[in-house]
C-alpha cells in the first residue's frame, strides 16, 4: 500500500492510515523539513508485506540520491530450535530464522541496538551483511547498494492462499534524501525528476 508513490502523495491511502500520516506530517514540520522525497520520482512511502517462502532477488535502487528507512511493524517470531525438524523434507536448515535482508557491505545500516560500528547485524559473508528486523525499530541503508531479502519457510506455493498474520512480515518503508545532498541539489533533482 503506497502512501507516497514516485514522489506523489496518495491522499486516499494516507486517509486510511491516520497515525502513519501524522508521523509523516511531523517529518515535514521538522526544522530541516526536507527529508521526505516528496515531489521527486525516486521518493516512496509504502507498507511492504512479505510471506514465508518469499525471496526478493538481489537488486539496487535506481540512483544514489536516497537512503531507505525500514520500520518494522510486524515480524514473525522465530520458533524455538526444538520445533525445527531436520527430518522433514520441506524444512530447510534456515527455517525459524525469520526474514533476513542481505546488504552489500558498502552500505550503512544504522539503528537502535547497534553494535560498536553502528551496525545491527551479523556478518554472513565477506561481501554482505545480514540484517534482521525487530518490531518497533528502524534501520536506514543506502538503497543504491545491492540488497536482497529471503524469508525462509514453507510459503505453500498457492498464489491464492491466505497466510496467517503471525507469519507475515510488515515493514513501513520510507525513502529519505541522501544526507549529503544540500537544499539546492534537492531542488534540482525535483526539477529534473519530478513526481510521476
Amino acid at each position: 500500500l503506497h502512501l507516497i508513490n514516485q514522489g506523489r502523495k496518495i491522499q486516499k491511502n494516507l486517509d486510511l492510515c491516520p497515525q502513519t500520516n501524522k508521523i509523516l506530517q511531523s517529518l515535514r514540520q521538522m526544522k530541516d523539513n526536507d527529508v521526505l522525497m516528496e515531489g521527486c520520482m525516486f521518493g516512496n512511502v509504502f507498507f511492504s508485506v512479505l510471506y514465508p517462502g518469499t525471496r526478493i532477488e538481489p537488486h539496487c535502487g535506481p540512483c544514489n540520491v536516497r537512503h531507505r528507512l525500514h520500520f518494522a511493524l510486524s515480524i514473525p517470531p522465530s520458533p524455538p530450535p526444538s520445533s525445527l525438524s531436520s527430518s522433514s523434507s520441506n524444512i530447510s536448515s534456515s527455517v525459524g530464522e525469520g526474514p533476513v535482508m542481505k546488504v552489500d557491505k558498502g552500505g550503512n545500516i544504522v539503528g537502535e541496538g547497534s553494535d560498536s560500528n553502528g551496525m545491527r547485524s551479523s556478518t554472513s559473508s565477506s561481501s554482505s551483511i545480514d540484517v534482521r528486523w525487530k518490531v518497533g525499530e528502524a534501520f536506514v541503508f543506502d538503497d543504491s547498494l545491492v540488497h536482497e531479502v529471503d524469508y525462509y519457510g514453507d510459503g505453500g506455493g498457492d498464489c491464492g492462499q491466505r497466510y496467517d498474520v503471525a507469519t507475515t512480515r510488515v515493514v513501513l518503508v520510507v525513502d529519505l534524501w541522501h544526507p549529503d545532498l544540500n537544499k539546492e541539489e534537492k531542488r534540482l533533482l525535483r526539477d529534473l525528476y519530478p513526481a510521476v
